[in-house]
């Protein structure tokens, strides 16, 4: 028996995110594509709204979600600064 056959008549690995932030999501967008995953995130807040200072997403996470294919998703309302790297504030 070849391993990917082994590997599918195996139970699901069951993973849970906990916290939708940034990094959660990156992880739950990685996850949910890959074989015999059983994926589960799990967030506090029961709507989305500013808490806060609000989300920064900069230079570095729009690259990491344009590799996971999700950065066409979010809105651009960025704004750019001669100082600072582009940064979209939401």
């Amino acid at each position: 028996m070849s391993t990917s056959s082994a590997l599918s008549l195996e139970r699901p690995i069951r993973i849970a995110i906990v916290g939708a932030g940034p990094g959660g999501l990156a992880s739950a967008i990685f996850f949910s594509r890959q074989l015999n995953i059983s994926l589960r995130v799990i967030e506090q807040a029961t709507e989305l709204k500013e808490i806060g200072a609000g989300i920064h997403l900069q230079k570095n996470l729009h690259s990491m979600l344009e590799l996971l294919g999700a950065r066409d998703d979010i809105p651009t309302s960025s704004q750019t600064t001669s100082q600072a790297p582009k940064m979209q504030h939401r």
